[in-house]
């Protein structure tokens, strides 16, 4: 497991965040995602062998939002 962290553009309110949280805890070999809503940072922790950053970036893409890596 690894665990990174990303900055997320368009939340706006702990609704945005939760969503987020959703979203990317709903992908298989992720194991942990939280949301700093007050610096729009996202701490996913994850299996490099199951998911790559790329996957979780369209997950919250499709999602409305977008992840910078």
């Amino acid at each position: 497991m690894i665990q990174k962290k990303y900055q997320v553009r368009g939340m706006m309110c702990e609704g945005c965040s939760g969503a987020v949280c959703r979203v990317v805890s709903a992908i298989p070999g992720v194991t942990q995602a939280q949301v700093n809503l007050t610096e729009k940072l996202l701490t996913v922790t994850f299996d490099p062998a199951l998911v790559t950053p790329e996957h979780i970036a369209r997950v919250i893409s499709d999602a409305g939002y977008e992840m910078i890596h």
